[in-house]
This record gives C-alpha cells, structure tokens and sequence, in this order.
C-alpha cells in the first residue's frame, strides 16, 4: 500500500472513528429516555454482604447525616427486556430530613434529625429493639470503589441512581418531572418507578442470602456532571442548550441575598475511621467503643459546588458576582420607572434565557411546588454555562417535586395570587423579574396557557394516575416491611391541603381547579370592593362585585383585624354557607366620622379552601356609632383548672358601654384552640363577662385541665348579631399561652 493510499485509510479510520463517537453521544438521551420510561415498570436488585448492610445500619447511629459508601455487590436493573449489571458499587443513605435507618434501632432523635417531632408514633416504635426492614432513601454510586481512572456506567450515560421512597399518591414527583419535560423544560431531571429488592449474603461463601421485598420505588436522575452532559448542546437538540458540560454546578438552599462568599462551598459530611487523614471547619471527634468510628466532619453549605471542586475559588467569584449584581438592581414599584425596569431587563437578558427561565417556574407553580427558591428558598440548582466554550447563560435546575399537585408544605400551590408566590419574603430573584411588566406578563401568560394545554387535561393527567396504580398495585405493599410510621403501602390521591382536591376525580380534581383559578385571576374576574353611599347607616358601607357563582364572601377585615365572619352549617358531612351571607354588600358601624378604614375581604370556593383576597380599599368614614375599645386590660388567672378575668373585660363603644337591648343581640364567646389545633369548643358565655367559669358551663362541655406538655390558644370576643349584614366580632383578648394547658 503506497503512502498515499496508507493516509486515506487513516483518514477514513479516524471519520469513523469520530462517527462511531458522534453516534453514540446522540444515543446518549434517548438511552436516558429508555431508562426512565414511566409507562412501564423496572426492577432494581441491590446485592450486599451483612457486614456492609450493618454498617450502613450503624454509621447512620453513629451520624445519621453521613454520606460514607459502603460496598454492595452488585447493582442489577432490569427494564423492557434489558438487563444493566455492575459489580462493587457504592451504596448509601440518602434525604434530609426524610432519612431513617432502614433496619433495627433508629437513632435519629438522639441526633437531632429535624423530622422526629411529627413522627412520634414511629420514634416510639423504633426506640425498642428491633429486626425489622423499612424504607428508606438510597443512592447508588457506580463509581465510588474504582481507581481513579476507571470508568463504570449504566449505559453508558449514569455514574449513580437515586432510589427515593414515595409520598402518598406514588407518583407526584414522577408526574410533574414528566411534566417539565412534556413542555420542553429539558433541564429539568427524569424519573420513574422500580421495584426494589435488597440481598443481604449472610455467610462468607455466599450460599445463605436474605432477600427483602422493599417494594416500589422512585428511581431519579440525580443532576450532576453526566446529567449536564446528557443536556449539553452536542446531545440536545434544543436551540437553547448549553454549550459545554464544564461550567459550575451549585445545588442551592438560598435566597440568594448573600454574595459574600461565606455560605458557598465544596459540602463534606462524613464519618472518619482510624487511620483516615482529615481536614474540615466542623469537625466531631467521638470515639465509638469496639469500633474503627472515630469522629465525623459536618461542613455543609447552602451554595454546594457540585463540579469543579478543585477549582473552588474561580466558581465562587463567579457565583459572589451573579449574586452581588442581582441585588444591586433597583427595587421598582412603579411601570413607568423605564430607567430602573432597563436595568433590570440587562441583568436578567445577560444571565438567562429569560423566556425558558419564566416557563420554567409557570410550570413549577402549576405544579403547587413552593418548597422551592421563591417560597423557602429550597430545591434548586444553578448551573453557570460558562468559560471559553459556554454560553455565558445561567440555568434555574427544578428539583424535588414530592411536595406538589396539592401537597404543598404551606397553604399549597394555586391557593394564593400568583405574583405573590413567595408570600412577600426577601427573593430577589423572582422579585425582580415580576417587577418588570414585560416578564410578569409572560408569566401570567404561561400560567394560562399551560393550564389549558394538551399536558393539564383531566382526562390525561387522572389517566397517567388510574395507569401508574394499576401497574405498581400489585407490588406496592412488601410482606418484609414494617409499615409503623414509616413506608408507602397503598396509593392516595386526594390532596393534603384543605378542600379535599383530588388528582383522578373528576368533581374536585386539582387540575380543572388550577386552570379555573388562573382563568379567573388573568382575566380580571377577580373579586373586589367600593364604598358604598347609603346615608340612613351609622357607619360605613361596601359594595362586593365580581363574586364567582359558586363562591361565598367569608371573612371581613378592617385595618387587618378580622371582625366579620360568617360559619359553615353541616349536614351529613356536606359543608353549606347560610343564606344570609354577605352577598354582595357589608355595613359596619364602629366606625369614627373622619378616619380612614382599610378594608378587605375573602371568599371560598364550593370546597371551602380559601382562594383568594380582594385588594384592599381605604375609605374615609363619613359617619359612625364610635370605636370599640377596652376600658380596662382584661386579665386571666387559670386557678385549679378554672379560667377567670379579674377584672372582667369591660366594652366600651365611642363613648357608651354596650347596651343588650336594642335591635341587635349582644353577647360575648370564647373559643378555644389545643395545642396541636385538631380540637375547637365554642363557648356562649352569655350578656355578661362577669366570672368566666367553664367547669360550671356544663352544657358546652368543656374543661381546662392542667397540662405541662401542652398550651392553650383562646380567643376572647364580643358579637353583635346583626340581620342585615350578618355577625360583627369585636376582638377583646387574643391569646397564646405556652404555660402548659389543654382543653379535655
């Protein structure tokens, strides 16, 4: 072969070569896609000897919050025909405040874990000893006992898998992923269900294994260096991908306010053996008997570089400028401020591709997500497209969706307007951006449309729930756990906030009312106040407009004091509202001619969850019976488990004491909350305040008890029962006692 013929075969050699290369990144998302295919079905088998599982066991004792690999076997998962095997793979416990032992005595109280005071049941279970299985959160490092320079993936595309015991409706997280995903967000992660089994080798030679059903599982894509490169732009076919896999990766618990550099950093939370040399700011030296457990280091950071650990000090000054230059935007609380709403535009049109950043987070409100940035500044990651080869863009990673569709950590999801999400805290991220007309727009324009596209249908949506349950029914429940507290035996769907939303029913399903509220919100069907001339009334009067037809005005409030509330009668377990609602109007007399009054009111919807509050009107009072007021501070006294004032509250309006005749009746409540709020009693205490004695009250049952573990929360007010514009509370005595009290 002459030498020309010779560089040709090369030429072509090194062209296939390159194909060969090309080819197989491209695969690399639809392998991804494959893996994690939610219509169907895999398998996870974890293979470890008893010596590892113990110590899994007892490091989590030891330091709960640990992050140490012990070594399994053998990693094998099955899906669609396809078999993945891999040997001496790391294995660990993973979650916050959701992580638990998965076997035996739990020690996690004595740690301090966050979540034991919500779980008492389960902690006065696990404080026995015991030899039971339960869930818990694993990860699987496929990489974590190699030498530096070997390489062990899942087909070719995942160094690990994060294996996450599921909420209630076992799917949440799993849908709203795919969500993201069915609306173009690709940076969001991939998720699906698995079957989990765990054996333990009980004997050296490997002849006596345990085999424990641990039933169904969330499988996800944890987001690091291989899930950037998944999405980078020689992967991705979206035209905003990023550049380059090789930029910085921060896994966020901030709002974003800090750019001193003080909370970023590479997190290191382990446990040290004799022999290990180690470094660290919080350092733990404990010397565990008959063990090789000598201390643990717990250096955590609300700013986590999850790449490029080593060069630790370009990524914070990177990060300390994108935080530093978001706070130094102006605060702009007026549309005709161009110079400010300018200044914003730049930073947000330098650092992001604003239109996929506003969608991004539409569609993480549609979901109910605010355990996120912009309400507990929680679950998220940024990942910088930068140096030679990047974009320069910024991109907003959603993370962690288990509490969403209804199963909101606050008040949940489309239950509250949508431009106050953060519920008014310090997030200058959002913040700024709904500042600027353009972007809130956009937003509410996603809002819309994303509730009533193609993804948000009832019909879809109920169905993907009705299919996941019928595919994992039959191997949810595991006859090898122990379900006390802890675990996911069956599957639920109605939600947990209040109104009993359901994700497959069609009456109350989230979806329908999602987009409904939306509709109502963006297309200024939004309920709201004016005054009222009427010049016969003593005192002021509103008007209430745009009531949806089939919601009640509740709830009156003037200069922030509750003073009008109208009860639900109940029959058959079916709440209903009164007729003599405040339909559409509402007078209140305790007013002064010549001050100014502000004034709000809220209404529910047929569920009876709150929706919404009108924006609040200030009016000045043309007339008026006079204030209420106090002539003297009523003080209690709990005395052998009886409850007085001494002196008794005394009530005065303008310039009279209240009078029970007349054409309204009068009389004082007391209503009473326990502790954990499950209890309420309303006592009618009559015309007059004099000796408020429950133990003589036997008709409303109710006693005060001495209690050191508890407290008592009352609430002491005057009503004016009135026909026209239904019940005024003026509110005496608001009270929070942590004495040491409950209701019996």
């Amino acid at each position: 072969m002459n030498k020309k013929s010779l560089m040709l075969v090369m030429l072509l050699f090194v062209m296939a070569l390159g194909f060969a290369k090309e080819n197989k990144e491209s695969n690399r998302s639809q392998m991804l896609d494959f893996i994690f295919n939610n219509q169907t079905l895999g398998e996870t088998i974890i293979t470890i000897r008893r010596s590892e599982w113990n110590k899994l066991c007892d490091n989590y004792r030891y330091f709960y919050k640990n992050e140490n690999c012990v070594l399994a076997e053998s990693y094998v998962y099955k899906k669609d025909g396809k078999t993945w095997t891999l040997k001496n793979v790391g294995f660990r416990l993973r979650g916050n405040t959701s992580r638990f032992c998965p076997q035996g005595l739990d020690n996690g109280k004595e740690q301090g874990q966050a979540n034991y005071s919500w779980s008492a049941g389960y902690y006065a279970y696990a404080a026995k000893p015991n030899n039971d299985y339960r869930q818990s959160h694993y990860k699987v490092d496929f990489e974590e006992f190699l030498e530096e320079d070997e390489e062990q993936k899942l087909a070719g595309c995942l160094k690990g898998m994060a294996l996450k015991r599921m909420d209630g409706s076992c799917a949440r997280e799993i849908f709203c992923y795919d969500l993201f995903h069915k609306n173009g967000i690709w940076t969001a992660p991939r998720a699906s269900h698995t079957r989990l089994t765990i054996k333990i080798i009980e004997d050296k030679k490997g002849k006596k294994i345990s085999t424990i059903n641990f039933g169904v599982y969330e499988m996800f894509e944890e987001v690091n260096k291989q899930s950037l490169k998944a999405r980078e732009e020689a992967n991705n076919s979206a035209a905003n991908a990023w550049k380059t896999s090789k930029g910085n990766l921060w896994k966020c618990q901030s709002d974003l306010t800090d750019y001193s550099g003080n909370n970023m950093g590479v997190e290191d939370i382990r446990i040290f053996f004799t022999g290990d040399m180690v470094s660290g700011n919080n350092i733990t030296n404990k010397i565990e008997p008959k063990s090789d457990r000598i201390g643990y280091v717990w250096d955590q950071y609300s700013m986590d570089l999850k790449t490029n650990k080593a060069k630790l000090e370009p990524a914070k000054t990177e990060l300390k400028q994108f935080i530093y230059e978001l706070n130094q935007l102006p605060v702009v609380t007026d549309k005709k401020d161009k110079a400010g709403i300018t200044k914003i535009k730049e930073f947000y049109e330098k650092w992001f591709d604003v239109d996929f950043f506003i969608k991004t987070y539409a569609i993480n409100m549609l979901c109910g997500m605010d355990d996120d940035y912009w309400g507990n500044a929680n679950n998220y990651y940024l990942y910088f497209d930068t140096g030679k080869k990047g974009s320069g863009k910024v991109y907003f990673i959603p993370f962690d969706y288990d509490n969403t569709l209804g199963g909101s950590i606050f008040e949940g999801g489309f239950r509250h307007e949508p431009f106050d999400w953060g519920r008014g805290k310090n997030r200058p991220l959002l913040d700024r951006l709904v500042s600027v007309p353009e972007y809130k727009q956009k937003l509410g324009d996603y809002l819309v449309e994303l509730s009533n596209n193609e993804f948000w249908q009832y019909e879809r949506c109920s169905g993907l729930f009705k299919y996941w349950k019928e595919m994992i029914d039959p191997y949810l429940k595991s006859p090898d756990l122990n379900y006390t507290g802890l675990g996911v035996k069956s599957t639920y769907y109605g939600t947990w906030q209040p109104g009993g939303y359901s994700l497959v029913d069609r009456e109350n399903n989230i979806f329908d009312a999602t987009r409904e509220v939306y509709r109502r919100f963006f297309a200024g069907e939004r309920l709201t106040i004016r005054e009222k001339d009427v010049k016969n009334y003593e005192g002021i009067v509103i008007q209430i407009e745009n009531i949806p037809k089939e919601a009640a005005i509740r709830k009156v409030y003037i200069n922030n004091k509750k003073i009008a509330e109208v009860g639900l009668s109940w029959n058959n377990g079916v709440a209903t509202v009164s007729p003599l609602i405040f339909q559409s109007e509402f007078g209140y007399p305790y007013t002064e001619a010549g001050k100014e009054y502000t004034i709000k009111v809220e209404y529910e919807n047929i569920g009876y969850g709150k929706l919404e509050s009108s924006p609040p009107v200030t009016i000045k009072a043309k007339r008026g019976i006079g204030e209420f007021k106090l002539v003297n501070e009523p003080q209690y006294q709990i005395t052998n488990g009886v409850l007085t004032f001494d002196p008794a509250p005394v009530l005065q309006i303008g310039n009279k004491k209240p009078s029970t005749s007349g054409k309204w009746s009068k009389y004082y409540v007391m209503e009473i909350y326990s502790t954990d709020w499950q209890y309420q009693s309303w006592n009618y205490l009559g015309e007059s305040p004099d000796n408020f004695d429950f133990k003589v009250r036997k008709d409303d049952g109710a006693e005060i008890v001495w209690a050191k573990d508890s407290s008592l929360m009352f609430t002491l007010y005057y009503v004016v029962q009135n026909d026209v514009y239904g019940d005024y509370r003026l509110i005496l005595y608001d009270v929070d006692d942590t004495r040491g009290f409950k209701i019996k």
